[in-house]
């Protein structure tokens, strides 16, 4: 990939200018500007080197012919809706030190269906994967303390869900309408749960501890609850 295909002050690129396929962004960038490959629909694959620590707001946005990613492990952000309504996009791994995740960064993704939470990343930001209706594997790293409103709803193929220990806050709305959830586990140490966090379904249960805050949640949205020890 030659570098005319992209336009590059000092260390962030500025816009994406190839024909499309494969791109390999230079070594020596730090930063990918925002907007940078928006609507680029011939786009297939991206591989960020190592360097880059900054994916702006919406770069990547309605890339629709993106599969795949490659991110390196100094990347610290994904601003507001960098992958937004890439929707061939099936598979991303979200590296270890990734500490903001932005607002509807993989809103309607629909084509996800992994996704694992690093330690490093703390909250998740309102509408980052709302719509990711093909999204089947939802793993959390301790460290997660908060999950902002509706940050996973619309998500209608998830199962099954473990939260970790670390969790706190559960936002309103957060699971809205991921109705085929069937199983999750909630450790006692939550401190809040907004309202219809989960959609009230017959077949869902909810494990946790009794006396913790989901107990008289669960009771009042008329979801089984199943007791376990801490």
């Amino acid at each position: 990939m030659q570098k005319r295909e992209f336009r590059i002050k000092g260390s962030r690129l500025l816009k994406y200018q190839g024909g499309g396929g494969r791109a390999e962004i230079p070594a020596g960038v730090t930063e990918i500007e925002s907007g940078a490959f928006t609507r680029c629909r011939t786009l297939t694959a991206i591989e960020l080197p190592e360097g880059v620590t900054k994916i702006g707001a919406y770069a990547f946005r309605s890339c629709t012919s993106l599969t795949r990613v490659s991110l390196p492990e100094s990347l610290t952000e994904i601003a507001d809706g960098a992958f937004r309504n890439c929707s061939a996009l099936t598979d991303i791994t979200l590296p270890e030190g990734l500490t903001v995740l932005g607002r509807k960064a993989f809103l309607g993704c629909a084509g996800l269906t992994r996704i694992h939470i690093p330690g490093s990343l703390t909250e998740i930001q309102p509408y980052a994967f709302r719509c990711c209706t093909g999204l089947k594997d939802l793993t959390f790293s301790e460290g997660l303390t908060a999950l902002r409103v509706n940050c996973f709803s619309y998500c209608g193929s998830l199962t099954e869900l473990v939260f970790p220990k670390s969790l706190k806050k559960i936002a309103p709305n957060v699971f809205w309408n991921s109705e085929n959830l069937t199983s999750i586990t909630i450790p006692g140490n939550l401190e809040e749960i907004g309202g219809w966090s989960f959609t009230p379904t017959h077949k869902l249960t909810i494990h946790a501890p009794a006396g913790s805050v989901i107990e008289p949640w669960a009771k009042a949205y008329h979801i089984h609850f199943e007791k376990m020890k801490e």
